[in-house]
């Protein structure tokens, strides 16, 4: 069943950049590419926090490298480890909110996403 506080979302964060950004870039995650000074997840977030109609906020990914970004939204965003895929954290998000109705899903590296 869908939560009485909205939709829940699952945010996708498991991808790693491996193209180098710059000299002596080591690969990461994408959701902490910085933009402007800030993680991009912490943008989706942003958005996500701001649009209504929006319930439970899971974030799947390396749970130690997004502990960081993720402490400041406190409750309102919770951490799941990624999969080995892009299916398998699909599959994942799903496993966590297997009660749920309707998810909607997004990706960490959407720095331009809004809440309209």
């Amino acid at each position: 069943m869908e939560t009485v506080g909205g939709i829940d979302v699952v945010v996708l964060a498991s991808g790693i950049n491996r193209i180098p950004l710059h000299d002596g870039y080591e690969p990461g995650p994408k959701a902490l590419l910085t933009f402007d000074g800030r993680p991009s997840v912490d943008y989706v977030l942003a958005a996500l926090d701001a649009a209504p109609g929006i319930g439970r906020i899971c974030v799947e990914g390396p749970p130690d490298a997004l502990a960081p970004v993720l402490a400041p939204w406190g409750t309102r965003v919770e951490a799941i480890p990624g999969g080995e895929s892009f299916l398998a954290s699909v599959v994942l998000g799903l496993e966590h909110f297997r009660a749920s109705r309707r998810i909607l899903f997004a990706t960490a590296d959407l720095p331009l996403l809004t809440p309209e």
